[in-house]
């Protein structure tokens, strides 16, 4: 995946040392989320997968890091979620 994000181009606008692959930095957060979403949203369609939708992503990432090795932490970190609701959700 890191190397999939690698090769994505610089935002437009983003300085060299830009650390978002998404967003320049210079819009306001709930700007570019919208934008990804509708990007994601459009993929989705695209894609021809029934019911595609982007937690569908979220939850395939997690279940793959756990069945991995990777512990309770690192994929609360990498969600954004505590560890209570990645058990609560990806532990199965």
């Amino acid at each position: 995946m890191k190397e999939a994000l690698d090769a994505v181009p610089r935002p437009l606008k983003a300085e060299p040392s830009c650390p978002y692959y998404f967003w320049s930095g210079t819009s306001k957060l709930r700007s570019v989320v919208g934008v990804i979403g509708e990007c994601v949203s459009a993929v989705c369609k695209k894609s021809g997968v029934q019911k595609a939708h982007a937690h569908r992503f979220r939850h395939t990432l997690a279940t793959e890091l756990l069945g991995a090795g990777a512990t309770f932490e690192e994929v609360a970190d990498i969600l954004g979620d505590s560890v209570e609701i990645v058990k609560k959700h990806y532990a199965k």
